[in-house]
């Protein structure tokens, strides 16, 4: 009990430090560091679900391409006298694999020899590479120019089987962008930072070692604290 009463009062008297990556150490008055580091991610494919498990990153953009997604569909069903939801250009096919890289520059003052200030600042990237593609085996309507639309049953004459263009145009149509590469950048939270050189007095590193069990002698340092 009495070591943990000593840790807690070390922990609450010593200097007060904020830091990242770099360590706590308190520049002289008037000295300038400007460290840098870049940190890169593994190939990101998985993502996390509500309950705890893993899915693929494009989970959400592989699907069955029926009335379900494009709700257009319903009306080639009506005119063709099709089966509800029996419409479908296929499966659609995604892979995502994300790349993030985080540069961070840290730049910080000694306005005194026991005060400085400083400065953090994260510019993150991060590019996410796709692999987009149609499964059209298990399609039931496909493109036909000379039909109204342009959509109709393959048993229709003059129908072919969609592609992957097909369904990216058809996107395109509906106002959404193409399911492609891309990549972002930006700046991270920008935060501040201060360190604060604090020393201990005598009396009080004597009756906190005492407090542990501990005589303190003239002149004698302990776990890196020296008296004063």
């Amino acid at each position: 009990m009495h070591w943990a009463i000593v840790f807690l009062v070390v922990n609450m008297s010593l200097s007060v430090h904020v830091t990242w990556a770099d360590d706590a150490s308190v520049l002289p008055s008037g000295v300038f560091r400007v460290p840098a580091d870049a940190r890169f991610s593994l190939p990101i494919t998985k993502r996390f679900t509500p309950s705890g498990r893993t899915e693929d990153l494009a989970a959400d953009f592989n699907r069955d391409l029926n009335s379900t997604t494009f709700s257009d569909l319903r009306l080639v069903e009506a005119a063709f006298h099709l089966a509800a939801g029996s419409a479908t250009f296929g499966r659609s096919v995604v892979d995502f694999e994300r790349h993030i890289q985080i540069y961070t520059l840290q730049a910080a003052y000694g306005l005194t020899n026991r005060l400085s200030f400083g400065v953090r600042i994260p510019y993150v990237t991060q590019d996410n590479r796709v692999q987009a593609a149609l499964d059209n085996r298990t399609a039931t309507v496909g493109i036909n120019p000379a039909v109204p639309g342009g959509v109709a049953p393959l048993s229709v004459p003059g129908t072919r089987l969609p592609t992957t263009e097909d369904i990216q145009a058809l996107l395109q149509h509906l106002g959404f962008t193409r399911v492609q590469d891309w990549s972002d950048a930006s700046f991270g939270d920008i935060c501040g930072k201060h360190s604060i050189s604090a020393c201990w007095s005598k009396p009080l590193f004597e009756r906190v070692l005492k407090l542990g069990g501990t005589e303190a002698r003239q002149g004698q340092e302990d776990s890196g604290l020296s008296c004063c």
